[in-house]
């Protein structure tokens, strides 16, 4: 396997070894080295007890960094591992042991488990009492290699003849899932993950493999502090808790008005849960939905949940699972008409653990295929979701009519006021005497409003079931009862006595549908290397699960190969058919230039924008000398955040702040979470905090590239008039996609504020331009002016500077008569110089990041420099400078950058100061070492490679120029207009000094350096 659980968790243990990996109950915290330590150890002494591939470990641990540590040890050594909860009575424990073949079994050292765990070998962990203090140094052991067809673990579910199966896993479908979720909930580094699932379920492998693949900390929690209501609030707030995979009945019961800001995602999964919660916690943060089963490894397909949610969806299936919708006979169902979920595909897992009978029955072979049977009851919605009804085993007949009571209940959890149903056959006595009875269809329903009615219920059911499937009896509880699960528990509803009566009537099944050495050999071979499926003709790169990251991998991929294939042209092109086609016949040999004339043809103004440009010229001429109400577009973004603290620190002014929201707390939550991540963890936060500030800042929900912003036409005339200056520093800051992608963000964004300048009285604004407009041109080369037209430019190359370009040129296009304008082209924006705190994709850092893994860079031209602005001169030179020239009436154009840039000589130096030693290696050994790991380069290193597109030679430099992080080499900005400006204020950019550059470091490796950050 190129791409195994243990070797992605060692390179994040590398990357960052000081990282928190673990913290228990907020007291101790683990290391990623630590963990990664602790776990060689405890491979090294499982490889002497002669655990190997296919043998198993028996994890009798509680929920601890034991248990983490434990189980990656045994990963470590090529076993498997089964969880064994303590707390399971004797024989159940050695029922699953027999079963799972366990060989040694791991535990604490609690005598109570001596009779429980009989004759099995143990592993007492507490024999090594300081094993975790012994722990600081890199693991001295060789990770075994892993297949796709080993054993990783065995998790016993409950079975319908009351003995628990053992579902037999293997590593094949562990990454696969993982990396899909990681994508889907945003996890990162920064990211704050609760553990909140039991260790018993497979979820647990979810939230501990997404946590420690993306690098991520992972906090335990004694269950004291984890109970629905305050407690679990309190938890999440005291541990700035951002994401957390809990049940559907524990979301129910938290209110979305008390949920602690930090939280970014809510995961829920195992039972469809109430519209009505989903809708409300759905307009507060992300909320993702999971399925699927433990025999097809825990997750196959995913959905975020929207604030229109109505039903239980199930998302769509993952890259590499393929879902099949079938009927009795196992053949596609009609559109429309629900069926019997099977999923194929690479996460199947092996079977049961000694129970070939039922392997043998749930998973078939279908049409050459391997499928495992759910069980589940599921609708192929046109719009490609699938919709869960129910579960097939739970069908049955009454009167002859087949009924799936899942569906009854989809039916009524869409009533606005029933929050849980659940629906059963049941036995109505009509005789003591005669002992009679008939069976009837009765509803539980827990309902939110007190006064809801049977007639109300049955009306509304009506109008889609048939009135055979419409309960005759309607029971209303205060809460269903549910299972130690969090699922609704049948059998108690089974004998619970029936207190109401309810004349009913009937109604059928809507069942759903299933929608159901060549150039083509090495791309074919590169996309099963970056996204790990073989594609068909028809296959689209990106519906596949790729991303930006997977792109860039793709393309560095590609050239180790010989294959030149531009980030735009695959972006062009991303079915694999049509792309094989454009390299076959040569298209477009440099899809990334555009000319200056198609760039103004493009931007060349409406008829509507030339009357209102007439219109704004008879206006009164803009005369502020200080802001009085703003508009500031991109607050949430990290160098909108940062204009936005200096305009509340340095004017008195109301400030609109325009973001993408639901409503006005949630834009404020965006925009508090955006002016927290410019401050270090436990940092005070005076503008947060401030009510002078707070109350200044006013949420203004739209879109920028939308027709007024997608206000109405009152609002907008009523912010036309009130504003007097705008700061629009809003963009979609991408190196690999086209004009056509971004030019909506980029250039329709910006029309909307020149129409905004149009409106109302005279406004100025203070735009965010960058040097792109030059250094991605064919004017890149010299000394760049203030002054310089971009008329002087001919060609323009990579989307980002072509809609920045485009930007520019349409504002400049106005005339003045829109109002006064100040262009700031600014650099290559880095971390401030405080904290060294950067962008969420920093160049800068993924480029070092990348260099350090691969260990080897090509020989390079000594004059190579890269531009470090950091985030806080800029950001204070843009606001001052913007100040000054409304104060002095002279509006201009200022370059922000790096006076001295910094050589990558340097850099290097730096690095190797940090103990992280960069080889520089002749031009064909450099490329032999990217042609030996095309099948795993990483996100950093495939971004590194192309940074270092100068090296490759004019063609594939012209090929890759986009990703150029050394655009600065051979060019010097003229700033004597930023400069002359600045040099009374105190505010100047700092050299790329061995300090700054040091504080990056730091940054990014997490205290590589002596000194702390």
């Amino acid at each position: 396997m190129s791409k195994t659980f243990t070797s992605l968790f060692l390179a994040q243990a590398a990357a960052a070894p000081a990282q928190a990996a673990i913290v228990e109950a907020g007291q101790r915290t683990y290391s990623y080295g630590e963990l990664a330590s602790r776990a060689g150890q405890i491979a090294t002494e499982l490889k002497k007890r002669e655990l190997e591939k296919e043998c198993v470990l028996g994890l009798c641990l509680d929920k601890s960094a034991d248990y983490v540590a434990t189980m990656l040890g045994a990963w470590f050594a090529g076993a498997a591992f089964v969880p064994l909860d303590p707390g399971l009575p004797a024989e159940r424990l050695q029922y699953m042991c027999t079963q799972a073949g366990v060989k040694l079994i791991a535990h604490r050292g609690d005598a109570s488990l001596t009779a429980k765990l009989g004759a099995t070998p143990r592993l007492n962990l507490c024999d090594w009492p300081d094993l975790w203090q012994k722990s600081q140094k890199e693991p001295e052991f060789e990770p075994a290699e892993l297949c796709a067809s080993d054993l990783a673990y065995i998790i016993f579910t409950s079975g319908s003849t009351g003995l628990p199966k053992g579902v037999c896993v293997e590593h094949r479908g562990l990454v696969n899932f993982l990396e899909a979720q990681i994508k889907a909930f945003a996890v990162d580094r920064d990211s704050h993950c609760l553990w909140y699932l039991s260790q018993n379920f497979d979820a647990s492998v979810s939230d501990l493999g997404t946590a420690l693949l993306a690098g991520a900390t992972i906090f335990i929690e004694p269950m004291c502090d984890l109970q629905p209501g305050a407690g679990l609030e309190t938890t999440i707030a005291n541990r700035a808790i951002t994401h957390m995979d809990i049940p559907p009945a524990v979301l129910r019961v938290m209110d979305p008005e008390k949920l602690p800001p930090s939280v970014e995602t809510i995961i829920i999964g195992g039972e469809a849960c109430a519209p009505d919660t989903v809708r409300a916690f759905a307009g507060r943060t992300r909320l993702v939905n999971v399925y699927g089963p433990t025999e097809s490894t825990v997750c196959t397909s995913l959905g975020r949940c929207g604030t229109d949610w109505d039903r239980p969806l199930i998302g769509q299936p993952l890259p590499g699972i393929d879902y099949y919708v079938l009927d009795g006979d196992l053949q596609s169902v009609a559109p429309g008409v629900s069926g019997k979920l099977y999923i194929g595909g690479v996460a199947l897992a092996r079977g049961y653990a000694g129970r070939e009978d039922l392997t043998a029955t749930k998973f078939i072979t279908h049409n050459g295929v391997r499928l495992y049977d759910t069980n589940d009851i599921v609708l192929h919605c046109p719009d490609g979701e699938y919709q869960f009804i129910g579960r097939s085993d739970r069908q049955f007949k009454l009167r002859g009519m087949l009924i799936e009571p899942e569906e009854i209940e989809a039916r009524l959890v869409q009533h606005p006021d029933v929050q849980r149903a659940a629906v059963l056959k049941r036995s109505l006595k009509l005789s003591e005497a005669d002992n009679l009875s008939r069976q009837i269809l009765v509803a539980f329903v827990d309902c939110m409003a007190r006064d809801a009615d049977t007639n109300t219920l049955r009306k509304h059911l009506e109008q889609s079931l048939p009135k055979w499937m419409v309960p005759q009896r309607f029971e209303f509880v205060d809460q269903l009862p549910l299972t130690v699960t969090g699922k609704v528990d049948l059998k108690a509803l089974a004998v619970r006595p029936l207190q109401s009566s309810a004349n009913g009537t009937e109604s059928p099944l809507t069942e759903p549908q299933l929608t159901t050495g060549s150039t083509e050999t090495l791309l074919s071979h590169i996309w099963h290397s970056v996204l790990g499926i073989k594609p068909a003709r028809q296959d689209d790169f990106f519906e596949l699960g790729g991303d930006s990251f997977a792109l860039v991998e793709a393309v560095v991929a590609a050239q180790a190969r010989g294959l030149s294939i531009s980030p735009a042209l695959f972006i062009a092109h991303p079915v694999f058919g049509d792309l094989l086609q454009a390299l076959e016949r040569g298209t477009d040999k440099n899809p990334e230039m555009m000319t200056a004339a198609q760039l103004r043809a493009d931007i060349a103004p409406s008829e509507e924008r030339k009357a209102a440009l007439a219109a704004a010229a008879k206006r009164p001429p803009f005369s502020g000398q200080k802001p009085a109400c703003i508009l500031l577009t991109g607050a949430t973004g990290f160098l909108g955040a940062r204009i936005l603290r200096a305009l509340l620190q340095k004017t008195k002014a109301r400030i609109y702040c325009l973001v993408r929201a639901d409503d006005e707390k949630q834009a404020l939550e965006r925009i508090n979470a955006a002016l927290k991540v410019q401050e270090p963890a436990g940092g005070d936060n005076e503008i947060t905090a401030g009510a002078d500030y707070r109350k200044r800042i006013i949420p203004l929900c739209g879109a920028l590239e939308k027709k007024r912003f997608g206000l109405s036409d009152s609002d907008w005339h009523h912010l036309a008039d009130a504003v007097d200056t705008i700061f629009h520093s809003a963009a979609q800051v991408n190196m690999l996609l086209p004009y056509e992608h971004l030019r909506v963000a980029n250039v329709e964004g910006t029309i909307q504020i020149a129409s905004f300048m149009l409106s109302g009285p005279a406004k100025a604004l203070h735009y965010a331009s960058t040097l792109s407009v030059f250094v991605a041109t064919d004017q890149n080369t010299g000394r760049l002016e203030e002054s310089d037209h971009l008329e002087q430019t001919k060609n323009i190359y990579g989307g980002y500077a072509q809609t920045k370009w485009a930007a520019e040129v349409m504002l400049r296009d106005l005339a003045g008569a829109a109002g006064p304008v100040t262009y700031h082209r600014l650099g290559l924006i880095t971390g401030d110089t405080t904290f060294g705190i950067s962008s969420a994709h920093d160049f800068l850092e993924l480029f070092v990041r990348g260099i350090v893994s691969l260990g080897c860079i090509p020989p390079v031209d000594p004059q190579l420099s890269i531009d470090i602005t950091p985030i806080d001169y800029a950001t204070a030179a843009m606001v001052e400078l913007s100040l000054q020239a409304m104060s002095t009436g002279k509006y201009d154009t200022y370059h922000i950058a790096n006076p001295r840039s910094l050589p990558l000589e340097r850099l290097l130096q730096r690095l190797a100061a940090a103990g992280k030693t960069i080889e520089v290696v002749p031009a064909e050994q450099f490329k032999e070492a990217l042609r030996d790991r095309a099948d795993a380069l990483s996100p950093a290193e495939s971004a590194a490679a192309l940074a270092l597109c100068r090296t490759m030679g004019d063609s594939d430099f012209q090929t890759f120029r986009t990703m150029d992080l050394f655009q600065a080499t051979n060019v010097s900005f003229g700033m004597d207009n930023t400069l002359h400006a600045l040099s009374s204020t105190g505010i100047a950019c700092p050299e790329p000094s061995d300090e700054l550059i040091d504080l990056y470091l730091r940054r990014i490796f997490s205290s590589i350096l002596d000194s702390p950050c």
